[in-house]
This record gives C-alpha cells, structure tokens and sequence, in this order.
C-alpha cells in the first residue's frame, strides 16, 4: 500500500527538526503551530516549506505499488489475460477480497455468485479492474492516526470516487472530436485532490491535535491554496498520465496553470458538480461555492446542459455505493 513515510528531509533526524513544528504542539485562534513559540509557523508556512521541499526533491515521496506499477504495464500489453490479471490482483489480499466483494454485488452478480478471482475479473473487465486496484490503493495511501484527519481523508476518498465515475461518464459521452479515454477521465477525477490528502498526512504525522482549539477554517485556506501543488508533485513521482497530473494541479477554476476552463479542468470540475448532487460532505479543497458563471464555462466546454448532471449522477450512483459501501 501507499503508506505515507515520514516526511523527513535528507540528512535531518525528523519531520519535525525540519518544519519546526513541536509534535503535541496546541493551535491557538491564528492556526499556529508551536503554541507561544516566536518561530512557530502558520498551516501555510507549513505547506510552503513541504512545497519547497518537493520541488527540489528534498521531501521523500511514497512509491507507487509494485502491484499498480504490474497492473499498468499489465495494461498496456497485448497479451496479458485473466489468469495474469488474477495472479496480479492476488498479490494483495486486501485488494483481492475487494475485487470479489465487488464481483458479487448487485452491479456485477447477475449471473450469481462466483468465488473465484479470475471469474471476479473475467466478470469485471480488465479495463475496470484496473480502476478498481487504483481506486483501493487510493483508499490506504497515507496512514493517519487521529480520527479528525482520517475522516477528513475518507471524505477526500469517497468524493474523489464520486468525481471519477462522473469523468468516466462524461468522457463517454463526448464527440469523437473530443474524446478522451476514459479510464484515464477516472484516473483524473480520482486523483484530482489528492494534494489535500498528503499535506493532511503531514499534519497527522506532526500530531496536531484537532481539538476544540484547532482552525479549520485556517486549514481550509491553506489547503485550497496548496493542495493542487502537492498533487502535481505526487502524480509526477507516481508516474501517472499527463491528463491526470494536469487535474491534479489545475483542477478549479482559478487556477493559474491554464487560461479558460479547457478540457481537462472542464471535466474534472463538472465530474465534481456531479458528485455534489449524490449529498456528500462539501468538498474540502473548495472554500467557496462555484460561481454561476464558472459553472457555466465547465458545462459550455463540454457542451452539456445543466440539466444533464442529474442523470449522470443517477447512472453513477449504483457503482459509487458498490464501491464506498464497504470502506
């Protein structure tokens, strides 16, 4: 799995010799860390210096999976089949008693219930499997302690799952003019704010205490302000599609990286207003609502009426309860 390592820069003892930042250490009203510290810095001045740190290659990354990196190449053969599939997906017991759960579930069962993985991935599709290895890794990629950040992180997960299928949707239903893959449309809603999952992570590992005293508001600025940095850097480690790092680090709309909405933050930003209509937590990236007209810049570039989003949020929510039910 994904297990967030420590963040620790070369040659420093700790995460927190690095950014200063004392591991019991109380927010006072300004969101400091450090209590009465003079050098105790700000949520921001914290994911300014992780930032920092990524950009010249300071900050240790997590690797991707062995088996995510078999499962891709695995992919992009032409001669893997289901035995392989299985034998890949069996490497990870956590993910091959998804992939059966999955196998079984009112979506896929039609044709009764199977106990056997290659029958599980023969009955999915590779295509999908592959989405779904990607979507549970997803789930257990950093490891926090506090109850505050892991539901935090869980919400992270279950509307970037929502904003996957919806891209997946989307891309679908796109002229051949404008089409995209849409595996990769997945990949992208899914991976979109995973910037906000792994500046979240720091935090943990410094054991903040979320406690009465703590500001989330602070938090929400900083992450919004953050996060789509982070998650450039993390999908360029990770070695993912050139789609899914641009939705990682220019997916809302004021984003400075591109001029106009474009494709590619046209349909995660659309994948994400969809995901609002299946009544999930309000995004945590976001610190205000998507403005009218931004809403209608998302929709103008993929030439859908508004009135479209009900029926694809309607069409996803089947597979979006398959998939999160569980978790």
């Amino acid at each position: 799995m994904w297990r967030q390592p420590s963040s620790q820069l070369r040659n420093q003892p700790s995460a927190s010799d690095v950014l200063n930042v004392k591991p019991a250490a109380a927010f006072d009203a300004t969101a400091k860390l450090g209590g009465e510290n003079r050098n105790a810095m700000t949520i921001d001045e914290c994911f300014q210096r992780v930032l920092s740190g990524l950009k010249v290659g300071d900050v240790v990354l997590p690797a991707a999976p062995v088996v995510l990196t078999k499962m891709r190449a695995a992919m992009q053969s032409q001669t893997v089949d289901a035995t392989q599939m299985a034998s890949l997906v069996a490497q990870d017991q956590r993910l091959a008693s998804e992939v059966l759960r999955l196998a079984n579930t009112a979506h896929y069962a039609r044709a009764g219930r199977i106990s056997d993985l290659q029958a599980a991935v023969t009955r999915i599709g590779f295509k999908q499997i592959h989405q779904i290895v990607e979507t549970v890794l997803l789930r257990s990629a950093f490891s926090v302690r506090n109850p505050w950040t892991l539901n935090c992180l869980t919400e992270i997960w279950r509307r970037g799952v929502a904003s996957a299928l919806a891209c997946r949707a989307l891309a679908t239903a796109l002229p051949a003019t404008a089409r995209i893959d849409p595996g990769v449309a997945y990949l992208a809603g899914l991976f979109c704010d995973v910037g906000a999952s792994f500046l979240l992570s720091i935090l943990d590992e410094e054991q903040v205490p979320f406690d009465e005293t703590f500001d989330e508001a602070a938090l929400a600025v900083a992450l919004a302000a953050h996060h789509q940095g982070a998650g450039k850097r993390l999908m360029e480690a990770w070695d993912m599609d050139a789609f899914v790092q641009l939705a990682a680090c220019a997916h809302h709309p004021e984003s400075k990286q591109l001029t106009g909405p474009g494709m590619c933050r046209a349909i995660v930003g659309v994948g994400s207003m969809v995901a609002d209509l299946l009544s999930l937590p309000p995004d945590l990236t976001w610190t205000r609502p998507l403005l009218e007209h931004e809403r209608k810049a998302l929709l103008s570039v993929l030439r859908l009426p508004a009135a479209q989003l009900e029926k694809v949020a309607e069409a996803i929510k089947a597979d979006f309860d398959a998939i999160t039910n569980a978790n």
